[in-house]
């Protein structure tokens, strides 16, 4: 059920509507992450619903501290990179 919540949410439909509406720049878990026009739209809505990456998003902001050094090796589009960022900000 889950997944099929997840696939009418996060499609390349939606994820136009979301890219027009945020000129991409998608708010994902407090952050905004800057989408290249080449990404396909479903990825924008998957952001925008945070489906796109959250258990990683989750193991950041339970586990990393503001007191420690971090080497990110980002390997996505920043939803993981930007959490540790704002974490380490504050």
């Amino acid at each position: 059920m889950k997944v099929l919540i997840a696939n009418l949410l996060a499609n390349n439909f939606s994820g136009a509507i979301i890219k027009w509406l945020f000129g991409n720049r998608i708010p994902h878990f407090g952050s905004r992450i800057e989408i290249p026009n080449e990404l396909s739209p479903g990825t924008a809505a998957a952001l925008f619903w945070r489906l796109h990456e959250s258990a990683e998003v989750r193991f950041v902001q339970k586990y990393i501290q503001s007191n420690l050094v971090i080497v990110e090796l980002g390997a996505n589009i920043g939803g993981v990179s930007s959490q540790i960022a704002r974490i380490l900000s504050n």
